[in-house]
């Protein structure tokens, strides 16, 4: 089952795009500190472990997020710990948007391994994708097109605060992966539920992420599905995750507001 799993999320790459919608913020802290922690849905083991911030921030007139994280773990399916770091920059007028990230990911006892770094020109719509192997002395890199309404996987989290949780409509938008690929998405409203994690119990709004894939409509029904749970506050805060941890063949996770 799991082979036949990832041969259809093979076939996302040909996900159809929709009319999609930009995420707003409502008005949020000056800092945001969490703890997450990330177990394996199958076996209940802890894989890892992360601190993050979103810090605001202002620079000649123009308004930005600047997002950090610090892990450490059996991440994206590795079978030794790993230790990593991320710095992101994000628009926050007109709309949520990325601007740049960059992630260093180090052995246990701290040699580099590896960095990823995402740049957006907003003047030609392009993403500037490049991923340094340090161990092979290796370099990919790859030229993506966006729109306005992209956000990435470390920004996702915030940017689902911006949704109408009151209105419970669809809200389509794209997304870039950890792989990376851009897929067309939708969040659809699910239910209400009471919601125990490390960091207490809440009253939350849980949504789906699905992927639009038009005529492939049917290879939908054999995907791992994506749930997001937000506490029923103003604003609304993420409180858990249930899902893919990163991209194709990664652990179904469940990942928890820690203490």
């Amino acid at each position: 089952m799991k082979k036949i799993i990832v041969v259809m999320l093979g076939l996302l790459f040909f996900s159809i795009s929709v009319s999609a919608e930009n995420f707003k913020l409502p008005e949020i802290p000056q800092l945001i500190k969490n703890k997450i922690i990330t177990l394996d849905k199958e076996s209940g083991k802890i894989l890892w472990q992360s601190e993050i911030q979103y810090q605001l921030a202002t620079e000649d007139g123009q308004k930005y997020i600047r997002y950090s994280e610090k892990g450490q773990g059996k991440y994206g399916g590795s079978k030794v710990p790993l230790k990593w770091e991320v710095t992101g920059y994000y628009y926050l007028e007109p709309s949520l948007r990325p601007y740049y990230s960059e992630k260093r990911v180090f052995s246990n006892q701290g040699k580099l391994l590896k960095v990823e770094i995402l740049q957006y020109d907003d003047e030609d719509k392009n993403i500037y994708f490049r991923r340094e192997d340090k161990v092979n002395n290796k370099i990919e890199k790859q030229i993506f097109k966006f729109e306005n309404d992209v956000v990435d996987k470390y920004i996702l989290g915030l940017a689902i605060q911006g949704y109408d949780f009151q209105r419970k409509q669809d809200f389509a938008f794209h997304y870039l992966s950890d792989e990376p690929k851009i897929y067309s998405n939708t969040l659809i409203y699910r239910d209400q539920e009471k919601v125990t994690v490390p960091a207490g119990e809440f009253d939350c709004h849980k949504v789906e992420l699905t992927v639009n894939l038009g005529a492939l409509g049917f290879v939908g029904a054999f995907l791992p599905k994506i749930y997001f749970w937000y506490s029923d506050s103003k604003p609304a805060e993420w409180i858990k995750y249930e899902g893919l941890e990163s991209g194709l063949g990664t652990p179904y996770v469940l990942m928890q507001l820690d203490k």
